[in-house]
C-alpha cells in the first residue's frame, strides 16, 4: 500500500502554487507498470534558481542530518542539471574550458556565463562529505546532461568547502544519455544496495516517476534542492524504514 503525505507541487505553467492534501492522488502514477507496491514520490518545496542563504536553512538541514534516531539511506542520488546546479550544459554558449567563479559555489564558463549551485546544493553535499553519520553512506550521480566532459570539469573546480571540490563527494557517477532506471540499476549492481534503501533526487518528475518504479524513494525538487526538501525526504525515508 502506498503512504499518504501532505505537501505541494509547483506549477510553473501558471506561475501558481498548487496545494495537495493527498498524496495518493500523485502517487498512483508510480504503481502502475513494474510496481513493487513499495514506491513513493515526494513532492519537494518551491525553492529558487539562486543561492540560499541563512543560518536557520543551514541549521534545519545539519539537524535533520545529525538526529541519530533517523535511519539513512545507504545510497544517495542527485541528478545534476537543474537539480544540484544551473543553468543546464545544453544552455550554455562558451562551454569550456571553465574557470574558478568570484562567488562562491560558481564556475564561468569561457563566453563568461556562470555555472552556481542551486539552493542548499552546497550545504547538502558538504554534510554529506564530512559528517559521520553519513559515513556508510554512498553518494552517487545520475545524469543524462548534454555534455558530460564540460560537467566532469565543473565538478572538479567547484569547491564545496575549503580544498574539497564537488567531485570528491561522490563515489559513483552514471553520466551518459539514456534512461534514469538504467542509471539507478549500474549503481544499484556497483553498491549491492536494494533499491528501497537509496533515494534519488531530480528536477524532472518523469524521471522521478520512473526511478519510483524500482522501489526508490524519489523526491521531486522542480527549483533544485533547498534544507526544507532535504529534511523532508530525510525525514520521509527514515519513517519508511520503521
Amino acid at each position: 500500500m502506498i503512504a499518504a503525505g501532505v505537501g505541494f507541487i509547483v506549477d510553473l505553467s501558471q506561475g501558481a502554487r498548487r496545494v495537495s492534501t493527498d498524496w495518493n492522488k500523485e502517487q498512483r502514477v508510480c504503481a502502475r507498470g513494474r510496481g513493487t507496491g513499495r514506491e513513493k514520490v515526494v513532492v519537494g518545496d518551491q525553492g529558487r534558481n539562486s543561492r540560499t542563504k541563512g543560518k536557520r536553512a543551514r541549521k534545519t538541514m545539519a539537524n535533520a542530518g545529525r538526529d541519530l534516531k533517523l535511519l539513512l539511506p545507504r545510497v544517495v542520488v542527485f541528478d545534476l542539471d537543474g537539480t544540484l546546479w544551473y543553468p543546464e550544459m545544453y544552455q550554455l554558449y562558451g562551454g569550456s574550458p571553465f574557470r574558478v567563479g568570484k562567488k562562491p559555489g560558481a564556475v564561468v564558463d569561457r563566453n563568461g556565463e556562470e555555472v552556481y549551485l542551486l539552493g542548499n546544493s552546497k550545504d547538502v553535499l558538504h554534510e554529506l562529505h564530512h559528517h559521520e553519520q553519513w559515513k556508510e553512506t554512498e553518494v552517487a550521480i545520475a545524469s543524462r546532461t548534454d555534455e558530460p566532459r564540460w560537467a566532469d570539469e565543473i565538478m572538479r573546480k567547484l569547491e564545496i568547502s575549503p580544498g574539497i571540490m564537488m567531485k570528491q563527494v561522490f563515489h559513483h557517477e552514471e553520466i551518459y544519455y539514456g534512461s534514469k532506471t538504467k542509471h539507478l540499476s549500474e549503481i544499484q549492481k556497483k553498491t549491492g544496495v536494494t533499491y528501497e534503501q537509496m533515494m534519488f533526487f531530480d528536477n524532472e518528475m518523469g524521471n522521478v516517476r520512473d526511478v519510483a518504479r524500482l522501489g526508490v524513494h524519489s523526491v521531486y525538487v522542480p527549483h533544485g534542492m533547498t534544507a526544507s526538501n532535504w529534511e523532508r525526504a530525510i525525514s520521509e525515508f527514515s519513517a519508511k524504514q520503521k
